[in-house]
């Protein structure tokens, strides 16, 4: 009888679990070096965009440097 040599079930199925449990293992540290380097990138791009979206409605600096000059006259004003 001539019989093909078949691949074990059970061996297969633990090689299989084996590589995936070192795979996902080593993933998420590879990935935490590759944003960890990335980081100051990240944080320099999000700047202009701070900027960008900035609320512009913080007060009138003009206005506020008036009213220290002239502090009586917003008194006397009906």
């Amino acid at each position: 009888m001539d019989h093909e040599p078949q691949a074990d079930n059970s061996q297969s199925r633990g090689m299989f679990w084996a590589m995936g449990t070192i795979y996902s293992s080593l993933q998420p540290t590879e990935h935490t070096t590759h944003v960890e380097s990335a980081l100051p990138y990240l944080q320099l791009a999000t700047c202009p965009l701070v900027h960008l979206f900035m609320p512009h409605d913080h007060g009138d600096h003009q206005q506020r440097h008036e009213q220290q000059t002239h502090p009586a006259s917003e008194e006397h004003q009906p």
